[in-house]
């Protein structure tokens, strides 16, 4: 990550997407996503590095 973006300052404007920060900034209860496991996750990864791969 760039040190710009980390020392980037944000100006609001609006106090309506302000007050969308702050509710965002407290809000406990965030979406989790759904991890999905792929039995042949491995093997499909092994065929596409050999793709790229001279051994």
């Amino acid at each position: 990550m760039a040190t710009a973006s980390i020392t980037k300052q944000f100006v609001i404007s609006d106090d309506s997407v302000c007050q969308r920060l702050i509710d965002e900034m407290y809000n406990t209860k965030r979406k989790k996503r759904k991890r999905t496991t792929d039995p042949d996750a491995y093997e499909k990864g092994v065929k596409l590095l050999k793709q790229f791969s001279s051994r």
